[in-house]
């Protein structure tokens, strides 16, 4: 919990909404729509990556694992058909990043290049847990949030804004430094927060 009053960690309670919503998960279906492909892969690619990281992988390893998950999404995407009845895509594409972790895991152990002899046996008999899986989607939904807010508000609005939530600052301390009232950060923060949450909300209905 910060200073806004929210925990970006531990967003569950915002909606998680692939029920309302698959337009991102349409899009990219198609070859031609660049801009959705990077909207996916900018929340999905660093909850891949994390996620390989917490399995025990060093960087070069999460990202080369990373890669291989998001390169078997491309070339199965367009024939992927969404039905929310049977279960949500994100599960879908936690079995693709197992998949691919057993993989790497199974070259670590025939090629012995691991240093921990029980690196291979204990990881690759761990599955993905999925609320584990779920929080760092969220995660991810969070910082691209972040992005769409700062994009579209007045720099000193930002400026208080991160002075809040990331240094934890009170609303007296950043009034003093920016020489505004206490008043006005109090405005800004509850403006902020509000822009946040629904950014927040839109990309969570937007990313199944």
């Amino acid at each position: 919990m910060n200073s806004l009053g929210f925990d970006y960690a531990q967003s569950h309670h915002w909606p998680a909404g692939p029920q309302t919503r698959v337009s991102l998960l349409l899009r990219i279906q198609s070859p031609e729509n660049h801009e959705s492909w990077r909207l996916f892969v900018k929340v999905y690619g660093p909850a891949i990556y994390h996620y390989c990281r917490r399995r025990g992988l060093q960087d070069a390893d999460a990202a080369d694992v990373m890669q291989e998950a998001l390169l078997q999404v491309s070339k199965s995407i367009p024939r992927f058909d969404y039905e929310p009845d049977r279960g949500r895509f994100r599960s879908w594409l936690k079995a693709v990043v197992h998949s691919k972790l057993c993989h790497f895991f199974a070259k670590c152990n025939s090629s012995r290049e691991s240093s921990d002899p029980h690196f291979e046996s204990e990881h690759a008999a761990s599955g993905i847990d999925n609320g584990q899986w779920q929080d760092l989607v969220q995660q991810e939904l969070i910082v691209q949030a972040l992005e769409m807010v700062k994009q579209h508000c007045e720099p000193a609005s930002w400026t208080a804004f991160e002075m809040l939530w990331k240094d934890g600052r009170s609303a007296a301390e950043v009034a003093q430094q920016m020489g505004k009232s206490v008043q006005w950060v109090y405005v800004i923060k509850s403006r902020m927060t509000a822009r946040l949450q629904t950014a927040v909300c839109e990309l969570a209905r937007d990313v199944p």
